[in-house]
């Protein structure tokens, strides 16, 4: 998953404003969202691939493929569709909304990492 993410920084910055150009903010979003969607709903549909590991591993590639790809694209939409909306301190609510990702990247892999000795434990 490292190479097509660190192909994505290399070729972002110039795909974005081409992707927003022809789609708008909301399209850009919506285009990087849904194969998130498809990202979450197919990767717990793996463990039935147990018997043939070769398919697993190749389905896990693509999705994590998938998600470094097209990830990217939600972050800078939020960001100009929230400064679409707001109309006066622009600096307090970027710096607000900045923050809470900051603390929701942060506290995550603790956070998920019980929930997931929690299923572990519990035979999930």
């Amino acid at each position: 998953a490292l190479l097509p993410q660190s192909a994505v920084i290399m070729v972002m910055p110039l795909a974005y404003p081409l992707v927003a150009r022809c789609l708008g903010s909301r399209g850009a979003f919506l285009l990087g969202i849904a194969p998130l969607l498809v990202f979450c709903l197919v990767m717990p549909m793996l463990r039935w691939l147990k018997g043939a590991p070769t398919a697993m591993w190749a389905g896990l590639l693509v999705l994590a493929a998938l998600r470094g790809t097209t990830g990217p694209l939600v972050f800078p939409s939020i960001a100009l569709l929230v400064n679409g909306v707001i109309t006066e301190r622009y600096g307090l609510w970027n710096g607000l909304m900045t923050s809470i990702a900051s603390v929701a990247r942060a506290s995550s892999p603790c956070l998920f990492g019980v929930l997931f000795s929690v299923g572990t434990a519990l035979g999930h």
